[in-house]
């Protein structure tokens, strides 16, 4: 519809005119009044927050001391049972029987080496996990179990390892490990540059490079890497 004198004059009517201020009046304090509550729903926030940030902070230090704690303590606790094994040593692919005397098993083996060792430096000998099942034409499992043998002393242990390159091709005598250093035993020789040698004495895994008299003791993976025998850089972990 045309716009006539009489529209024009009621849109610049006093009561328009103020209705408009008003309007404009009321939009700009609710911008304040929205302001204003957002500044003070932050500062209740940051009052709320702060207190519990410094606490997270505080549980993720304690948390962090008590999983260097554990880690000590769990090495401490390999350390000693590796210690309770010191003159222990194990024995595979020694042919197995049934009712075998396992003491008369060991010696035979130390006759064959010459080795001096008399029936009352073996303190237990016993083989260790689940019997395989036996052959038809023999009473020797397919795959004989490892025998553990605890000797009496340090010396009597040493004379079976100075006698290692003595063995048949199939039987070989090793250091009776705890779980978590076979586990690194094991990590070590996937992971070594190639030609490093790696073995155990008493319970510790050393890696020796070639041209080097002086072998590195590794206690832990990240050893690998520090002593620069690693054959690939290690990932980090996540």
């Amino acid at each position: 519809m045309p716009t006539t004198t009489r529209n024009m004059a009621t849109a610049d009517s006093p009561a328009s005119v103020e209705f408009i201020t008003q309007m404009d009046s009321y939009i700009q304090s609710s911008e304040i009044f929205k302001k204003v509550l957002v500044e003070a729903l932050n500062s209740a926030l940051q009052e709320t927050l702060t207190p519990l940030y410094a606490e997270i902070k505080s549980l993720k230090s304690e948390v962090s001391s008590l999983r260097s704690e554990l880690s000590e303590v769990k090495a401490k606790a390999n350390d000693n049972e590796q210690y309770s094994r010191r003159n222990n040593i194990r024995i595979f692919g020694l042919g197995e029987e049934n009712n075998e005397n396992c003491y008369d098993v060991v010696l035979r083996l130390c006759d064959e080496l010459n080795l001096d060792v008399k029936r009352n430096e073996l303190d237990r000998v016993h083989r260790v996990g689940r019997a395989s099942n036996m052959t038809h034409s023999s009473s020797n499992p397919v795959h004989p179990r490892p025998m553990i043998i605890k000797l009496t002393g340090h010396q009597s242990k040493l004379k079976f390892m100075k006698a290692k390159k003595q063995l048949r091709r199939n039987v070989s005598i090793k250091e009776d490990l705890t779980r978590e250093n076979y586990e690194l035993l094991k990590y070590v020789k996937t992971n070594s540059l190639k030609d490093v040698a790696v073995y155990t004495i008493d319970g510790v895994i050393m890696a020796r490079a070639p041209g080097h008299d002086k072998p590195c003791r590794i206690y832990k993976k990240e050893d690998l890497a520090t002593f620069k025998l690693h054959k690939t850089t290690p990932a980090a972990d996540d």
